[in-house]
């Protein structure tokens, strides 16, 4: 064989080469374009579940609202929220303890 003709056939096996390559290039692209929304969907339930956790999380961390009003009359609220000059009312909860000075005493 000669020189010329040897060229030839390794330019088109290069060429074969090339051609093969952007065609696994082009199918992997198709591949990764159709499974893009499915994959997008994914990351969204997983993402919407992490948010509804935390809120889950922080709403077993909150204590419940209005628990004062819901175990005592409007007199002993108003008791309750204003103590007399020389008391001191501590109240121990989940989030820790509440200490309450009488609005009189730090005058």
């Amino acid at each position: 064989m000669s020189v010329p003709m040897m060229l030839m056939l390794s330019q088109r096996c290069r060429i074969q080469h090339e051609k093969a390559t952007r065609k696994s290039e082009a199918e992997a692209i198709n591949k990764l374009r159709v499974q893009d929304p499915s994959r997008k969907k994914r990351e969204e339930k997983i993402k919407k579940q992490r948010e509804e956790l935390a809120q889950e999380e922080k709403a077993a961390k909150e204590p419940p609202p209005n628990t004062i009003r819901t175990v005592m009359g409007r007199a002993e609220e108003k008791a309750a929220k204003d103590p007399p000059p020389n008391a001191i009312r501590t109240v121990m909860g989940r989030a820790g303890t509440t200490v309450t000075f009488s609005s009189r005493l730090t005058k």
